[in-house]
C-alpha cells in the first residue's frame, strides 16, 4: 500500500458515486473539519489531500485517511485494497452501500464498518498475529457492551482503529474527533464515553487528551 496521500488519491480514481449537491456539501465539511484536527506531515498539499478525499466519497474522509496505514501495518497489500472497495465481501465498501441503498438510508462508509470487515475478512489473522492482544482486547470489550445505546459500540470500533493507526495522520480520539467521525454533536458523544468510561469498556488518557479501550486486569489472553 502506498503512502497516506497516494493512497487517498487511489481511492479518488477509484470510487465513483452520484451524491447530491447536499451530500457533497456534506462530505465537503468533514473532509475540512477531519483535516483540521490531523496533523499530516508537511510535505503534503492540504488542499490537494482535502479535493482528493471529498472525490473519495462516499468513503468518510477519516477512512481514506486511515485505510492505507492500516493495510500497510496489517501488511496488506495494494490488490487487499481493492478488494476491500470492489469485492461483495460482507462489510466491504460495495455491501455496506447495497444494503444502505436498500434499506433508503444516506450512503456513508465509516470506520465502523471498516472494523467490521477486518475483523470478517482476516479476523483469525489478527487474532493471532503479531497485534492480536489489541485485537482481542477490542472483541472483549465490544462484547461487554451490552444494552447501551446505538452509539456505543460504533464508538468503540472507532476509538480502536484510531488508537490503532491514528498516530499515522496524527489523529487522536478526543471528543471532537469522534463527533467529526460520527457526524454526532460534540454533547452526545461526551456523554456517551462518559458511560463507556463508568463501564470500564474504554478510559481517557489525560495527558493525551484522547479515549482507549480499557485494558483492564480481568482481560483473558488464555481464551485466545
Amino acid at each position: 500500500v502506498e503512502p497516506v496521500d497516494e493512497t487517498i488519491r487511489l481511492l479518488s480514481l477509484a470510487v465513483s458515486a452520484k451524491l447530491s449537491p447536499g451530500r457533497k456539501k456534506y462530505f465537503s465539511q468533514e473532509a475540512a473539519r477531519t483535516l483540521k484536527v490531523s496533523r499530516l506531515s508537511s510535505y503534503l498539499n492540504l488542499s490537494e489531500v482535502e479535493a482528493t478525499l471529498i472525490g473519495a466519497a462516499p468513503l468518510s474522509p477519516v477512512v481514506s485517511l486511515l485505510v492505507g496505514p492500516i493495510f500497510r501495518k496489517l501488511a496488506q497489500n495494494e490488490r487487499s485494497l481493492f478488494a476491500f472497495l470492489a469485492s461483495q465481501e460482507r462489510h466491504g465498501f460495495v455491501d455496506v452501500l447495497s444494503r444502505q441503498q436498500n434499506e433508503s438510508k444516506l450512503l456513508r462508509y465509516g470506520l465502523e464498518h471498516l472494523f467490521d470487515y477486518l475483523m470478517t475478512t482476516i479476523g483469525p489473522t489478527l487474532l493471532h498475529g503479531r497485534d492480536s492482544l489489541f485485537w482481542a482486547e477490542a472483541e472483549t470489550v465490544i462484547q461487554r457492551c451490552e444494552g447501551g445505546s446505538p452509539l456505543q459500540i460504533p464508538l468503540i470500533k472507532i476509538i480502536s482503529l484510531i488508537g490503532y493507526v491514528g498516530s499515522f495522520v496524527g489523529l487522536r480520539a478526543n471528543s471532537e474527533v469522534l463527533s467529526i467521525v460520527l457526524g454526532v454533536p460534540q454533547k452526545e458523544i461526551d456523554c456517551e464515553v462518559e458511560k463507556l468510561v463508568m463501564q470500564k469498556l474504554i478510559s481517557f488518557r489525560p495527558f493525551d487528551k484522547e479515549y482507549v479501550l480499557w485494558q483492564g486486569s480481568d482481560f483473558d489472553l488464555e481464551h485466545w
